[in-house]
């Protein structure tokens, strides 16, 4: 039998066990057989796509493309859309929106090619 998660190969004792009221059951975690696979270790392919971005450096070159985007983006709202409070601040949401999105998928595609 394969395991769904790790796709090593398993396999599961069957016990028959009686349980009644006079006795105390104890049930026992069935061992499994892997082929030397450690199903928890860290996938390098994977961790680059899905892990948690915990590196100071990516957070704060992320963090300063938003910003300039941000800064960038309220001028160009504010410029052309009549020089209204109300066009800077559409720039201002506009410059979070495409700083955060275009930095995070810049640093994701980053991180699969350049592992640290």
């Amino acid at each position: 039998m394969l395991c769904p998660h790790c796709h090593a190969e398993v396999t599961i004792p069957h016990e028959e066990t009686s349980l009644d009221e006079s006795s105390s059951a104890s049930l026992t975690m069935p061992q499994f057989e892997t082929d030397g696979v450690d199903a928890i270790e860290s996938q390098g392919f994977f961790e680059a796509w899905l892990g948690p971005n915990l590196r100071l450096k990516d957070n704060v070159l992320q963090g300063l493309f938003t910003l300039i985007c941000v800064l960038v983006l309220s001028v160009w709202g504010y410029v052309f859309e009549n020089h209204t409070f109300e066009g800077a601040m559409h720039g201002t949401i506009a410059g979070l929106v495409v700083g955060f999105l275009v930095g995070g998928f810049f640093l994701m595609v980053f991180r699969l090619f350049k592992h640290e």
